[in-house]
């Protein structure tokens, strides 16, 4: 069984710092690009963390359009309403606190949908892509990425304490590798894949600004689990601060973007 991230209000700002970072930017771009939104849309964004995506969206549809925004999290919701009030179209987005497996939505009401890191998360994928493929119009079409933690890679002093500390850190996912299997999920759900991308984020030399926040959520993360104690856990971080002054960090993951047309 997976042990979730509570996400509260320190760790929802590791993730909005994420969420602003240049690489983020540019992966909601393509995101909001391939899914279609246009103007009048209802659109759909299940797991709305900090809400960056929800604001741009609603900027698009316009306000003869409508946003909804799901997230089981009070924190991120809250950041998200925060967000979307400093949006010029912040006042067509509606907040829902719910899990993506129960919607409080009509049948076929969107006519776009992004679940953006999430769906990693949910133990029941069926019943996920079921409530999806309820709340999408026909021909409806969804943006999903997700990552696969097994193509992981870190530069360490220690490669046996860091294997051990991410195989500990993939105890909050409920499928590390979800992207390998999401193509026939999709398709027995009653959508049609249209496009599969990589998404590959990276940094040599010096951490970025996901590296420096993935190291905060996976130290907090992993102290006290599976024999992990919280002097080794700072031992590990330290030669991660050692390889980044000597200007040898490096670490790479792979995240992969799907969409998909509800049939």
């Amino acid at each position: 069984m997976s042990q979730q991230l509570t996400f509260d209000e320190e760790q929802s700002r590791a993730i909005e710092a994420i969420y602003l970072s240049e690489r983020a930017l540019a992966r909601r771009k393509r995101a909001l690009e391939l899914v279609g939104i246009d103007k009048a849309h209802t659109f759909l964004d299940l797991g709305c963390g900090p809400g960056f995506l929800l604001a741009e969206a609603a900027e698009i549809v316009g306000g003869s359009g409508e946003v909804h925004a799901v997230d089981s999290s009070d924190n991120m919701l809250a950041m998200a309403q925060a967000r979307a009030g400093k949006s010029v179209a912040g006042d067509i987005v509606r907040f829902h606190s719910a899990d993506v497996a129960q919607l409080p939505l009509p049948d076929a009401q969107f006519d776009a949908a992004a679940v953006i890191q999430v769906y990693e998360y949910v133990s029941d994928m069926p019943a996920a892509l079921a409530e999806l493929h309820r709340v999408l119009k026909p021909g409806g079409q969804v943006v999903i990425i997700d990552t696969d933690w097994d193509t992981l890679a870190f530069e360490s002093l220690d490669p046996a304490l860091t294997n051990k500390i991410f195989k500990v850190w993939e105890g909050h996912l409920a499928d590390p590798s979800l992207p390998r299997s999401l193509c026939p999920l999709l398709e027995t759900a009653g959508f049609e894949v249209s496009t599969v991308e990589p998404l590959v984020q990276f940094a040599a030399g010096k951490p970025d600004v996901f590296a420096n926040a993935l190291l905060k959520l996976v130290r907090d993360y992993v102290v006290g689990k599976e024999g992990l104690t919280e002097a080794q856990v700072d031992e590990w971080a330290k030669g991660m601060k050692e390889l980044a002054d000597k200007n040898a960090f490096f670490w790479s993951i792979c995240q992969f973007m799907f969409v998909a047309r509800r049939l």
